[in-house]
């Protein structure tokens, strides 16, 4: 998965900002190092291109900066997937990443493998922020979430 990272990390330099609760989608290719045995996307590697995709939501909505700012670490704490469809090699697919919902503690995040329009996994991750060992609780980064919210509704 490593040698996918640069790659991204140029893209973020030049890619527009998104909405805190816009989709955030990027697009792969099943390389040969990605499968296995059975001759598909292999089950461990989702979980590296989920990790991107959710990096590229955190920065691209702009609550990388925020994490930095207030010395915040996002964590996953939990991860439910679902394998629907193979994903054979060579393919192109979309991950497709969005925020769901969250509560005092947490942020749950959808995230989807698409391809050639069909559904072929689906997960639940529940998405925490740390600040040092100590879970940081939902007002300090509340303000961050509702300020996002506001400047990106439109007036009616």
């Amino acid at each position: 998965m490593n040698f996918r990272t640069p790659h991204h990390i140029l893209r973020w330099l030049f890619i527009p900002k998104q909405s805190f609760l816009e989709e955030f989608e990027l697009d792969f290719i099943v390389l040969p190092l990605d499968i296995d045995f059975n001759l598909h996307l292999n089950n461990a590697k989702y979980l590296g291109f989920m990790d991107l995709g959710r990096m590229d939501a955190t920065i691209r909505s702009g609550l990388f900066k925020a994490a930095l700012k207030h010395k915040w670490q996002a964590v996953a704490a939990s991860v439910n997937i679902v394998f629907r469809k193979e994903i054979p090699p060579f393919a192109r697919f979309k991950l497709k990443t969005r925020l769901i919902s969250f509560d005092e503690k947490w942020f749950y995040v959808e995230q989807d493998f698409v391809h050639k329009g069909k559904l072929c996994a689906k997960a639940i991750v529940k998405v925490g922020l740390l600040k040092g060992k100590l879970i940081e609780p939902i007002l300090s980064w509340k303000k961050w979430v509702s300020k996002m919210l506001i400047s990106r509704c439109p007036i009616i």
